[in-house]
């Protein structure tokens, strides 16, 4: 039988949405002081390209920006994380409407993980409100698998590249 146990700390993630660049800025800025030093950004993919889906909301023409983060973390403060987020898109929000989207996650040894503050089948609570999911699983040699729900955009080679060496910086803590 296993016992519960303190699991090591994870590598923190986030994607961010946006239209506006001194926007996105500002949202680096705010979670660098919610995270810390950025180990490595990949920048301005065309989001409206891979799909249409917030378009409705946030406009068309999105960037998204990709961030692992330096600093390790305790798993258990995704979803303090995720409602600081969510108070951010809010902050900036203009009739209602997100002007920005912040995705935080983390990266282990064997997934990535994204927080969300909507419930469904493959979803997990994780406590105020707050739900997980496994995005992606790592598999040997570095590959990359996905699930059904695994959002299309996290299997193009770039942002593969960048969640390998978030597993990668997870594999030394």
């Amino acid at each position: 039988m296993a016992s519960a146990k303190e699991y090591p700390p994870v590598i923190p993630f986030c994607a961010i949405m946006f239209r506006d660049k001194d926007l996105y800025e500002k949202a680096l800025s705010f979670l660098k002081t919610q995270i810390g030093e950025t180990a490595k950004i990949l920048e301005d993919i065309d989001f409206s390209k891979e799909t249409d889906y917030y378009d409705g909301e946030m406009g068309g023409n999105i960037k998204k920006t990709y961030v692992v983060f330096k600093n390790p973390m305790k798993r258990e403060f995704l979803p303090q994380l995720k409602i600081k987020t969510n108070g951010f898109e809010q902050e900036f929000a203009k009739e209602g409407k997100r002007q920005i989207n912040l995705d935080p996650g983390y990266i282990t040894k064997d997934k990535f993980v994204l927080a969300s503050a909507k419930d469904y089948f493959h979803r997990i609570s994780i406590g105020d409100g707050i739900f997980a999911e496994v995005t992606v699983h790592f598999a040997a040699n570095d590959k990359i698998r996905r699930f059904s729900w695994t959002y299309a955009d996290y299997l193009l080679e770039p942002v593969r590249e960048l969640l390998v060496f978030g597993r990668r910086l997870a594999n030394k803590l």
